[in-house]
């Protein structure tokens, strides 16, 4: 749905995890949705949300670590993106990942990252 200034993505899906240390492959669902609203012709205001669930597997055993920032996680995120110049964005925000829904020994906090990215487009 994409509006004069607003844009609305939805995605569903089935991803395909790896588990390094048992060597199975892991199926989750996945979904989430996204909002941008376009604050100037030069600026991006965003908030995005997602959720992965835990494996299909129900003999699924936690060996990995939660909240893995380098693997999809359950999660919600803002910020803002501004064009420098035509190929050239900054992207300023927050993003909070959010525990698994699973029995771990230790019971996991939300990690809550600030940042920040230079994207160059070619």
């Amino acid at each position: 749905m994409k509006q004069n200034f607003l844009k609305l993505e939805v995605f569903v899906g089935i991803l395909e995890h790896y588990d390094f240390m048992t060597a199975d492959r892991l199926l989750k669902y996945s979904y989430g949705a996204k909002l941008n609203a376009q604050l100037s012709s030069k600026s991006l205001l965003y908030i995005s949300g997602q959720y992965i669930s835990n494996p299909f597997s129900s003999i699924y055993e936690n060996t990995r670590i939660p909240m893995d920032p380098l693997f999809p996680t359950s999660g919600i995120s803002f910020g803002i993106d501004f064009q420098l110049k035509n190929n050239i964005n900054l992207d300023i925000g927050n993003k909070t990942l959010l525990p698994d829904d699973d029995t771990s020994i230790f019971n996991p906090t939300p990690l809550n990252m600030t940042r920040a990215k230079l994207k160059i487009g070619f």
